[in-house]
């Protein structure tokens, strides 16, 4: 800038100033790097009270630059839970605690639904003062050096300085650290816990094969093996490459007495090469299919939950089956909360054990992709034979298939599948089950419980019909009382009867989504009807979610070309969307706005065999939201049916008429138009993309 303007240094300083705020002072990036702060602050220990005030004072930071109006917009979401729950998981239980019972009395005082970002600020420089006081902080006892016995193993590593070091070896057979040991590379804990960048230069100096890890005779363009890591069941890279996302608690970089410790640690045969360990759940291979054509079967892994009150599936299972049926609302409640989704119902689902001996009609299964996909929790024959009461049954017990999911969830709902015909017990093992659909085992699967599982996976499950989520049971028996306003002295006209007696009165939310409605939904002058999408006060942003309905459309792709009669039909509904001008190729976003797509596929009218319709599912969640989750549902206007039935009879001829694709017909407010994006063939061709 100086260069350019050699004769004009007030506008060169102007231009670097101009450059320095586009570089680093622009909102998105204050807000990203207090963001990156944020995250990158580890946990604060309850004795570290030292990272408690570096915490408060970032706080602050942010505090103060959430007051200047030009990022007040951007930081606005740090007044609502879903900005204040990340940090507040950060710091030790009892301040959270503590945090729970102050913000608890400011709602019930205030009246607000939550409290702002200033009150934390507050309450968390008053937990750092208190913390930091000298006169209030307990001095830790030492600890007692314990003189514990300890075997190590010794461990050679090789300086391979001569050539005749450097001759090539067989992988499969030894791992170059442990040269003297015969195990497999893959198989090596040692190896695996040792920086990536470490990893590849000694496969590089080894010659071994980056693909497979299993050979020094050829290389990763030459390799024809089919790798599967153990650790994850990924077909991307081998075990001994597998890389561990969880860093240590608080970003802390690992001691070498750790690393040492972690090296000398020597697994029990049964573990194989499971970090962690090995526990078992009820889970059998089985085949399920449609009643009408029990030929097309798919091989799946099915979860025995007795946590569940109803049978499960994913969407992948239903593809396969080509299952088209309608869509039910439903709430999923888990450990994690309750969320409210709408899914397919399958009927008429066969399930059968691998043999053929048993077969079980399935009750209605509802679509839910949340179900846990841990396969370490298979049981396998060579875990049957490590325990002398359970290696009678190994040979009942199929090997791990890697080409079949878990895609099925049986709950209580089908009872029979949860009977115990056999069992195999001892005192404190794991123990086995046989059930209808085979044999499985349970329990803690590493001799003397030498490691324990890095995760902890507790499903309970609950599907209601309908109904606002809520963790408290709810109650049978309401009554919604309104009433004209009542002045103190007129309390004999407390239980004066009212027209609205028997009818609910409208909730915080449904007031909200009226007043929408009322200010911004309007008749244009072309006689279309124009309204808003009712947000919820105080949401938080919604992510792109691209990926997910590029994966959604070519799911529906393939389906489609797969029934030709389905895909003519899907084609005829799109055109007549696209002819009345319902939909309209949407224009590409600015940089970082704010969007939404709609996943989308296609059922069947029950009494409608050749006609399809196209759903545009707005209840897909992405990174925990979805558009729904966002969106007032508002009250309900339908007309009473008894009111209904009484004007039918009330004249002699009662009229009845439907609206051709009614909910097409209302236009949607410009601005909220990007939350309604969805993938289709350009053209309505199926030859082109999808765009």
């Amino acid at each position: 800038m100086r260069t350019a303007n050699p004769k004009n240094p007030k506008n060169a300083l102007r231009l670097i100033w101009q450059r320095l705020q586009d570089r680093y002072g622009s909102p998105e990036l204050v807000e990203a790097a207090l963001k990156s702060k944020l995250d990158k602050f580890p946990f604060v220990s309850l004795c570290d009270g030292k990272k408690l005030y570096e915490l408060a004072d970032l706080l602050t930071e942010i505090a103060a630059v959430k007051e200047d109006p030009i990022y007040s917009t951007l930081l606005a979401y740090f007044d609502s839970s879903s900005g204040i729950l990340p940090i507040l998981r950060k710091l030790p239980l009892n301040i959270q605690e503590k945090w729970i019972t102050r913000a608890a009395v400011f709602k019930r005082q205030s009246g607000q639904p939550h409290p702002p970002f200033k009150f934390f600020v507050d309450f968390m420089m008053e937990m750092s003062q208190i913390r930091n006081d000298p006169a209030l902080c307990l001095q830790e006892r030492k600890k007692e050096n314990v003189q514990h016995k300890v075997i190590n193993r010794k461990t050679d590593l090789e300086a391979n300085n001569n050539e005749k070091h450097q001759e090539r070896f067989d992988p499969s057979k030894r791992c170059p650290i442990h040269l003297k040991d015969f195990h497999a590379l893959n198989k090596c804990r040692t190896f695996r816990c040792k920086p990536m960048k470490e990893r590849t230069d000694m496969l590089v100096k080894h010659g071994i094969c980056f693909k497979c890890c299993n050979s020094a005779e050829h290389f990763s363009r030459n390799c024809n093996e089919n790798v599967t890591c153990s650790v994850c069941a990924s077909n991307s890279h081998p075990s001994a490459l597998h890389v561990d996302y969880k860093s240590p608690q608080g970003g802390e970089k690992r001691r070498e007495s750790e690393s040492k410790t972690i090296v000398n640690n020597k697994c029990s045969q049964i573990c194989g090469v499971i970090p962690g360990g090995k526990s078992c759940s009820k889970t059998v291979l089985v085949k399920v299919y449609t009643r009408e054509n029990p030929d097309n079967f798919v091989k799946t892994y099915a979860l025995i939950d007795d946590q569940s009150n109803c049978s499960l599936a994913k969407s992948e299972l239903f593809d396969m089956l080509n299952v088209n049926s309608e869509i039910r609302d439903y709430q999923l409640q888990t450990c994690s909360g309750v969320k409210t989704m709408s899914s397919r119902i399958a009927k008429n689902l066969i399930v059968a054990s691998m043999d053929g001996s048993t077969e079980h009609l399935m009750p209605p299964i509802v679509e839910c992709d949340e179900i846990p996909n841990n396969r370490n929790e298979i049981a396998t024959p060579a875990v049957a034979r490590k325990f002398l009461h359970l290696s009678e049954i190994a040979c009942h017990i199929p090997e791990l298939d890697p080409q079949a999911k878990i895609l099925l969830l049986i709950g209580r709902d089908l009872i029979v599948a949860h009977h115990v015909l056999d069992q195999r017990i001892s005192h404190d093992a794991p123990y086995a089950q046989k059930l209808s659909l085979g044999w499985t085992i349970i329990g803690e699967t590493c001799l003397n419980k030498a490691h324990l599982p890095a995760k902890v996976s507790v499903n309970k499950t609950y599907l209601h019909e309908r109904g606002r989520p809520s963790i408290l049971l709810p109650c049978n028996n309401s009554l919604t009382v309104k009433v004209p306003h009542i002045d103190q002295d007129e309390l004999s006209s407390v239980f004066e009867r009212t027209p609205y007696d028997d009818r609910p009165g409208p909730s915080q939310e449904d007031s909200i989504f009226l007043n929408i409605m009322e200010s911004e939904f309007y008749r244009s002058s072309d006689g279309e009807w124009t309204a808003p999408l009712p947000f919820k006060p105080g949401r938080p942003r919604l992510p792109n979610n691209y990926s997910q309905a590029v994966k959604r459309a070519r799911n529906l792709d393939s389906t489609l070309r797969k029934n030709p009669k389905k895909m003519d039909h899907a084609l005829t509904f799109m055109e007549g969307i696209l002819s009345k001008g319902h939909a309209e190729i949407a224009p590409p976003l600015q940089s970082n706005e704010e969007c939404w797509y709609l996943p989308s596929f296609a059922i069947y009218h029950p009494k409608k065999p050749d006609k399809i319709r196209m759903v545009f599912d707005s209840s897909a969640v992405h990174d925990g939201l979805s558009l729904n989750s966002v969106l007032l549902s508002g009250p309900d206007l339908t007309n009473n049916l008894l009111g209904v039935l009484l004007r039918f009879r009330k004249e002699r001829i009662a009229v009845m008429a439907d609206i051709e694709q009614m909910f097409y017909c209302f236009r949607v407010a410009k601005k909220h138009q990007n939350y309604l994006r969805f993938l289709w063939y350009r053209n309505n061709d199926p030859s082109e993309k999808l765009i």
